[in-house]
């Protein structure tokens, strides 16, 4: 019996069981480490996530005999250009917008409110008043909302002034973290394959090689998918008169890196905004949503990612309700690529051991 498959399945079971409640138990200790993870991962993360998208323009300019350290710098000081270029002209405009936004929204949040008691009143509205969500929105006061959510904001600025320190080290130790990923990634890469058994090395380096084309695809494809949605929100908010034209379309590409629920989230403060023009002009704002969605889906994500990923959309879904609730934002974003990392590690390791297979016959 103790040789049976079944009972050494049960017993691995029960052990990652028991480690799992004893971790539970003194879960405290690790707590330290775990700060210190933190603050050490979230400017590596950043830092790698800027390696993939610049590591194609340093590997150019070395095709063209520029030093590898010369090629960075150059890099670096491209970015440093873009970033004035956003600060001078992008970010006033936002800035502007997002002040008077602020400066209006007592009386945006009026003229929702103007908007529901209309619909209230409304024909549409007497027919499906008997379901219990509509009974329960009833009650709710929009003013009322905002104050809490004000009051919520305001009685945790110790926890916002602790993110903008954290925002600070960031910008000052990710730089540092991207220039060392590019100017030793050979080094970095042939010290991952020396943990790798002598046999092993060959396929690990195949591995390697094809995860990090995956997260290369992936993340300069999710960039270039953001901007171009943010893009065509901004040309259709202008199309249809929409004020804050230029902080609704960011909000729609920032949002776009959260796959499906992002461009839903991306749709709501549209859909708001124009509830206080019109009815129909919320409508437009969705309609025109949703076809830059389907030209998403159908045109512009095709042609980025190709089938690179292949990942069903369920598969994704539960990932990023799970990563939510562990990780909360940054988890659902990170989720997709590092399963992606998984998915092509399990790949290989089906392939080769086909292969084994193959060969023992």
């Amino acid at each position: 019996m103790q040789n049976s498959k079944w009972f050494k399945i049960g017993i691995c079971i029960l052990l990652v069981s028991l480690n799992i409640l004893v971790l539970s138990k003194i879960s405290f200790v690790f707590l330290p480490l775990l700060a210190a993870l933190k603050t050490v991962l979230t400017p590596l993360i950043v830092g790698g996530v800027l390696y993939y998208l610049t590591k194609p323009l340093v590997v150019f300019l070395e095709a063209k005999k520029f030093p590898r350290t010369a090629a960075i710098l150059t890099v670096f000081c491209l970015i440093l250009v873009l970033i004035l270029l956003l600060i001078l002209y992008l970010v006033p405009v936002l800035k502007t917008q997002f002040a008077a936004l602020a400066e209006n929204l007592p009386k945006l949040v009026s003229s929702l409110q103007t908007r529901f008691a209309e619909f209230r009143e409304s024909n549409l509205f007497s027919r499906v008043e008997n379901l219990e969500i509509i009974q329960n929105l009833q009650g709710v006061d929009l003013t009322a909302v905002l104050d809490t959510l004000i009051g919520a904001i305001s009685g945790n600025a110790l926890s916002v002034v602790g993110s903008v320190f954290n925002v600070i080290v960031v910008i000052f130790t990710a730089p540092i973290f991207l220039f060392y990923l590019l100017k030793d990634r050979e080094k970095i890469f042939n010290g991952m394959l020396n943990l790798m058994p002598v046999r092993s090395k060959s396929k690990a380096t195949e591995l390697l090689k094809a995860i990090d084309q995956t997260l290369s695809a992936y993340l300069s494809g999710l960039l270039t998918v953001a901007f171009l949605i943010a893009l065509l929100a901004y040309i259709g908010y202008r199309i249809f008169g929409i004020e804050y034209a230029l902080l609704l379309a960011v909000i729609a590409g920032v949002t776009e890196i959260i796959p499906y629920v992002g461009p839903i989230l991306g749709t709501i403060p549209g859909m708001l905004l124009g509830l206080t023009y019109s009815p129909l002009v919320a409508l437009e704002v969705l309609i025109m949503m949703v076809v830059i969605q389907q030209i998403e889906s159908r045109v512009i994500t095709p042609v980025v990612f190709g089938k690179k990923l292949n990942l069903h959309p369920l598969v994704i879904l539960s990932l990023l309700l799970v990563a939510g609730a562990l990780s909360g934002v940054v988890g659902m974003i990170l989720a997709v690529p590092l399963f992606a990392a998984l998915k092509t590690t399990l790949t290989y390791v089906v392939k080769w051991r086909k292969e084994a297979g193959t060969q023992k016959k």
